[in-house]
């Protein structure tokens, strides 16, 4: 599913079984693999669109010490000295996004809903 090391699968994996569970349909589990698999690039904060892909997966399976871990991977990212359309697009909406994902494995749906929208 990630050969030669390339997430990109994995986003699209994220955005499909996410989309699968919200409508009920069996996942088969998949959704565990695919969490190992994300939790493999944990430490290697990448952009916004891919880790908020990883926090999906890790929120499809309550773990949250890759959520945690994520969060923490932006704050450093955001806190440090680099620069670019990535680093402006993560401190302005990154963040909301990872830490609503977050709220939501953890059913806090209000304040889920309400970081969330702090992203559009």
């Amino acid at each position: 599913m990630c050969a030669g090391g390339d997430v990109f699968p994995l986003s699209d994996a994220s955005s499909l079984l996410m989309r699968l569970k919200i409508d009920g349909q069996k996942t088969g589990g998949r959704e565990k693999m695919l969490a190992e698999l994300w939790s493999q690039h944990n430490n290697e904060f990448t952009s916004f669109f891919y880790d908020g892909h990883s926090a999906v997966a890790a929120a499809m399976v309550g773990d949250d010490s890759s959520l945690d871990n994520l969060i923490e991977n932006m704050r450093e990212y955001v806190a440090g000295g680099r620069s670019g359309w990535n680093k402006v697009v993560t401190t302005k909406h990154g963040l909301d996004l990872v830490e609503g994902i977050r709220l939501m494995s953890d059913k806090n749906y209000s304040a889920a809903t309400d970081k969330l929208s702090e992203c559009v």
